[in-house]
């Protein structure tokens, strides 16, 4: 039901009420000052709808003071390139653009583990836009060249430090994916960035990409610069493979 139509079915209940009262409530409530039987219908009426509004307003407002542990915790509106900022501390970096973030959205929640905190459990995985790493060692498989030095950097950049995450999309793997952001302004950097300027990251073009807020063409043009400098990766030459040629030979177990 609209506010306004709950308004006016509250007021006749009210005065119907009043009505049923009697002449001493209408006698009482025609004492010089006294306000009339309507302005008090009005008054309660409205002092109810706002108390409802209120508590609705705030149930919804609460998932904003709530740490975020896993992805499918955001709701609709906290995914996309206007959504609100994560503020939090990484606490783990995976590899080369995959991070874990202790997401502290007020001074009262803790922004260092505890011993007894499993990782997992209370800290929200990142995946890098725009960005795809050289691999490491995982699952068997083996390290692919510059995987552990993408790693290291990023772990250079941001481990044990507080960065701000806007989350962009949720990938089939059930990770948060965003542009992450360390410093502040005007020091602050994007960590895709950095990551490409340095070599040790390629532009990502595989399915679900979503990118930074400066677009496409600039993270491609920033790994150009990399690509002709031979920085990173990029000094392998004609040896250099992608992560994504990596990752689909060495799962077809190809040589």
């Amino acid at each position: 039901m609209e506010i306004g139509a709950w308004l006016d079915a509250s007021r006749q209940r009210c005065e119907a009420l009043a009505r049923g009262l009697g002449g001493a409530a209408q006698g009482a409530l025609a004492l010089d000052g006294a306000p009339s039987i309507d302005t008090l219908c009005w008054s309660a009426a409205s002092f109810a709808a706002g108390v409802g509004v209120g508590l609705r307003f705030g149930a919804a407002r609460r998932g904003l003071f709530q740490r975020i542990v896993a992805a499918h915790e955001l709701a609709h509106d906290a995914i996309g390139p206007t959504s609100a900022l994560l503020r939090g501390r990484v606490i783990k970096v995976a590899d080369g653009d995959t991070l874990r973030l202790l997401h502290t959205p007020t001074p009262f929640h803790a922004s260092r583990l505890r011993d007894s905190d499993k990782v997992s459990a209370v800290a929200l995985q990142v995946r890098l836009c725009t960005i795809d790493a050289p691999e490491t060692a995982k699952f068997g498989k083996p390290a692919q060249p510059f995987g552990e030095a993408a790693k290291q950097h990023l772990e250079r950049l941001v481990l044990g430090r507080m960065v701000s995450v806007r989350v962009l999309s949720r990938d089939q793997y059930g990770r948060a994916v965003g542009s992450v952001v360390r410093g502040r302004w005007p020091l602050r950097s994007h960590v895709d960035e950095d990551m490409l300027r340095t070599g040790l990251a390629e532009v990502y073009h595989g399915g679900g990409a979503v990118y930074g807020p400066r677009g496409k063409e600039h993270y491609v043009a920033l790994e150009l610069a990399a690509k002709r400098a031979r920085r990173g990766m990029w000094a392998q030459g004609a040896q250099f493979e992608s992560a994504a040629v990596f990752k689909a030979r060495t799962v077809s177990g190809a040589k």
